[in-house]
């Protein structure tokens, strides 16, 4: 049987297989092997359109009791699932994560996209748990940082933090389908937050 994304992808990086991207500009490249590993399916059980990240999106979801749904909807607001994409302020990789939150989330390449799935997927569980499960809050401290939103109160009075949190929860609104899995409550033995600065999405 086909290997599953994930164990694909790790069974490459064990044989020692570069996934280093050449970074030209603004821009990054991943070799074919890596950036065309996962396979697009027919259907997808996730809303929106099949994309080829969405066995790595369930499954990143699934061990950090996440909606799907709701990583998928952070996933293409950030970078429209381009796993090579590099913001002007330095996010890198699908989910535009900073450098310097990297080492905590055991992320060692953010263009791999199962990497980068899964340190986006860890940010997002311990900014719930932060915020008691309020989805909003959550969504603008990844954008802005948990700094910022404590600062407000809230979503914070950044235009672009508006509109990101508006960006992201109207795309998991359309995500919306009959049985989708609802957000889950805060995980038992919440972890603190990782910080971030204002930044603008790549």
């Amino acid at each position: 049987m086909p290997a599953t994304p994930v164990s694909f992808i790790q069974a490459l990086l064990d044989r020692g297989r570069s996934v280093q991207p050449t970074v030209v500009g603004r821009a990054a490249t991943l070799p074919p092997s890596i950036s065309h590993a996962v396979p697009r399916t027919a259907q997808s059980p996730l809303g929106g359109g099949p994309s080829a990240y969405d066995g790595l999106i369930q499954a990143a979801a699934a061990k950090h009791h996440l909606d799907p749904n709701l990583l998928k909807a952070v996933a293409k607001t950030e970078s429209n699932f381009n796993p090579t994409a590099v913001s002007p302020a330095g996010a890198k990789g699908m989910m535009q994560i900073m450098d310097f939150n990297l080492p905590s989330l055991g992320v060692s390449n953010p263009f791999d996209p199962a990497q980068s799935i899964e340190g986006g997927a860890q940010m997002l569980r311990r900014l719930l748990d932060k915020y008691g499960g309020d989805m909003r809050r959550a969504v603008a401290a990844y954008n802005a940082g948990s700094g910022a939103v404590d600062k407000y109160g809230g979503v914070p009075a950044f235009k672009e933090t508006q509109t990101y949190v508006t960006r992201v929860l109207d795309t998991l609104h359309s995500y919306a389908q009959p049985g989708a899995t609802k957000p889950l409550a805060p995980s038992p033995g919440a972890t603190p937050v990782v910080r971030r600065e204002v930044r603008v999405n790549g």
